[in-house]
């Protein structure tokens, strides 16, 4: 019955005796290594396998990947081929001294599949080397880190041999960025968010600093949820870095330039209509006006670059204070409505009758809102109307407005927040504006703690809130 069992047995078992005669060979054995079954019998061993050694674990010439695993290969006259997993065991017999027992397990697909995540691994080396993205790996339950040759060539290190590239970085990170960066990574380890992805300054091993992002994944998680290996990649981002403060210093340095003597212009503007004869031409005071409209128009635009310039850069803060939203809200349509009549748009405004508390910054709320009514004014159809309203809840309130207008293409929904970015349409275009409102709008209200958003449905209406939380008096 043994012999039945292993004859249909799917591994090759050769069995032999301490002087390494055969005595035993089933059909799958002697099918891999090209023999008759009955020819087999009574030879020995090393002819079959002339590197086996029948006193300790068997060693063949191929060997692949893992140095622990004995590999036979075998090729067919049509060129294919197979691999199979040699394992040698001995079983004590009290008739013949010690049995022999060879087995041939197929690992072909196996090997196969090594291979294939061996060249893919070539590949995507090569292809992550060319890019100079940095691979690391944070085992947690050993706590040593595993990083890619670009990883270090980006640290400027070439001996990494027994390196810890974990132990590398916490070495090397600037001490001012570090507690940000471990606070960041620790939100992803324990689940509260997707991804880390941080931007700090690493000294390298010429002594300078240079500016590195990395993006941070959790790979497993225990059964418990704790996460047991990361996965992740480092990128050298300096020269952008230099570029970004090239740029801020030129829009700031350009906007300051820009600010006085437009500012001096537009005072000079003011006083020269007060001292124009009233009986001078009306083609005279047409054209004061133009001046004057379009200096402060570019007033508006240069703020709005250094607004921008300072949010961008950090240097931006706002003076909190507790007010109260309805009054705000009551404020800036009052404001608003000579503006509106230039377009023949009227507002209405929808209020709770009671105080909605808030913690802002009551001038940069008000820019924010004027931003928005005014918006939704340029782009109503006219003889429409803007609807403004303020709704309160137990933990926060809300101020909509609502045009309608033509409303947002969805091409262009996506960047609706990003600065300079227009609806390219030339009838929504000539509307005017440096595309930098609602960019600065969402940098201002989320340093109030708030939210910025909106709905629109085309060729009918547009509606754009913010979200503020309220605040109860003592």
């Amino acid at each position: 019955m043994f012999r039945d069992i292993v004859q249909s047995s799917p591994n090759g078992v050769v069995v032999f005796n301490n002087s390494g005669g055969v005595i035993f060979c089933n059909e799958r054995a002697a099918k891999i290594l090209a023999v008759d079954c009955k020819s087999i019998l009574d030879r020995n061993i090393r002819e079959l396998t002339p590197n086996l050694s029948i006193t300790s674990e068997p060693t063949t010439e191929g060997k692949f990947y893992d140095s622990k695993r004995n590999i036979l290969t075998t090729t067919s006259k049509t060129g294919n081929k197979k691999y199979y997993n040699i394992k040698l065991n001995h079983l004590p017999d009290t008739s013949s001294g010690t049995l022999n027992i060879l087995t041939f397990i197929d690992v072909t697909e196996y090997v196969q599949a090594l291979r294939t995540v061996e060249d893919q691994e070539k590949r995507w080396g090569l292809a992550l080397q060319g890019s100079r993205i940095g691979v690391f790996e944070s085992d947690l339950l050993t706590g040593a880190g595993f990083a890619s040759k670009t990883w270090y060539d980006l640290l400027g290190i070439s001996d990494i041999i027994d390196s810890d590239s974990d132990a590398e970085w916490h070495a090397r990170v600037h001490p001012d960025d570090l507690e940000f960066v471990v606070s960041s990574d620790a939100q992803c380890i324990e689940g509260l968010s997707e991804k880390s992805e941080a931007v700090f300054r690493m000294k390298v091993q010429d002594g300078t600093w240079r500016w590195m992002k990395s993006i941070l994944r959790v790979t497993e998680r225990d059964e418990k949820g704790k996460a047991v290996h990361l996965l992740g990649t480092m990128t050298d981002i300096t020269e952008e870095k230099r570029v970004e403060e090239l740029k801020n210093d030129f829009v700031a340095t350009v906007s300051h330039e820009l600010r006085t003597p437009l500012a001096a212009a537009y005072g000079a503007l003011g006083l020269l209509t007060k001292s124009v004869d009233e009986m001078s031409s009306e083609k005279i005071n047409k054209l004061i006006g133009i001046a004057q409209r379009n200096t402060a128009r570019l007033i508006q635009v240069v703020d709005e670059l250094l607004d921008f310039q300072k949010l961008r850069t950090g240097h931006f803060s706002v003076e909190m204070e507790f007010l109260d939203m309805v009054d705000i809200v009551r404020q800036v349509t009052t404001d608003s409505e000579p503006f509106a009549h230039k377009f023949n748009i009227s507002l209405t405004l929808e209020v709770p009758d009671l105080n909605v508390m808030v913690h802002a910054d009551p001038l940069r709320l008000k820019q924010v809102l004027t931003n928005i009514i005014s918006n939704a004014v340029k782009f109503s159809n006219p003889g429409g109307n803007v609807h403004i309203s303020v709704l309160h809840g137990n933990y926060d309130c809300k101020v909509l407005v609502r045009d309608n207008g033509r409303g947002i293409s969805k091409d262009f929904r996506k960047r609706m927040f990003e600065p300079f970015s227009q609806q390219a349409d030339h009838l929504i275009r000539n509307k005017g504006g440096s595309g930098l409102g609602l960019a600065i709008s969402k940098d201002l209200i989320e340093l109030m703690s708030g939210k910025i958003d909106y709905k629109s449905e085309q060729n009918y209406e547009t509606t754009f809130w913010i979200t503020l939380p309220t605040v109860h008096a003592n």
